[in-house]
């Protein structure tokens, strides 16, 4: 499974990506709104989707990072099992689905739907112009409003808006790769592979043939008919028969054998 190997590389790489992004957005986001003034405003709060887009970063780096460097060292590590990334990457999935709601909930410009703006970043641009012909046109009455940063305003929206997206990527990636694995490893379960939830995705084969007992047994009949045999010959030798009794009950036995293993084998 050299593809799908490769395609979980792929989905890793972009949630770490991804999250280091959100990261530095946020840090944007935070640095820009601490600075932030509105005349008559003391202070703002900073909003509560940071925290959560911050926690969910900070936790893909931590449990994916392990997933793909480990899995490069070492062959069989536990952080590479598919229940376990099937596991964390479901749970991650899940914050960033949080995330990607809280920040869309959060970003909220219908005021300027009352203006007869468009409630976009290139809205709030557009607001910004208004209010800078305005103090041009009547600096003594619309002077106050100068001191409202339209271009920090409109770097915190596009902010907003990316780390919108790449939450959204963020669900989705793992999302898709999750529910992906959880049904290749269902499948192979079911095909006789009980084993397929503690091995790695490098070294499974999830299309691999249905194995069953009969298999397992039909294939240690050689095995075991040709131990009985040499046990026999043994016995024989030590009974002090001659060669040609030996190789008649060497024969017999082998029949005898076959035909146990065979219907041993047979399903009930």
């Amino acid at each position: 499974m050299a593809l799908f190997w490769t395609v979980r590389l792929l989905v890793l790489f972009s949630v770490l990506t991804f999250s280091t992004i959100v990261l530095g957005l946020s840090a944007n986001y935070i640095s820009n709104f601490s600075s932030f003034t509105v005349p008559g405003v003391v202070s703002f709060t900073i909003p509560p989707w940071i925290g959560l887009a911050v926690a969910s970063a900070v936790l893909s780096i931590i449990f994916v990072m392990p997933m793909v460097t480990i899995d490069f060292l070492r062959k069989g590590a536990v952080t590479s099992w598919v229940v376990v990334e099937v596991v964390i990457l479901s749970i991650l999935s899940v914050l960033w689905l949080a995330g990607a709601a809280d920040v869309t909930a959060g970003y909220d410009l219908s005021y300027l739907t009352r203006v007869g703006l468009p409630n976009t970043c290139h809205g709030l641009d557009e607001l910004g112009t208004d209010v800078e012909a305005l103090e041009i046109s009547d600096p003594v009455q619309y002077g106050y409003l100068s001191a409202i940063n339209f271009d920090q305003l409109g770097m915190m929206c596009r902010s907003h808006e990316a780390v919108q997206a790449f939450a959204f990527l963020s669900w989705i990636f793992p999302m898709g790769y999750a529910i992906t694995l959880f049904i290749l490893a269902f499948l192979a379960q079911a095909r006789g592979h009980p084993a397929i939830w503690t091995s790695t995705v490098r070294d499974t084969m999830f299309y691999a043939p249905e194995t069953t007992t009969k298999d397992v047994a039909e294939s240690n009949v050689p095995m075991t008919q040709e131990k009985y045999a040499l046990g026999q010959s043994v016995k024989a030798q030590a009974q002090g028969l001659p060669p040609s009794t030996m190789s008649t009950l060497n024969t017999e036995a082998t029949s005898q054998q076959h035909a146990y293993f065979v219907a041993h084998a047979s399903p009930v």
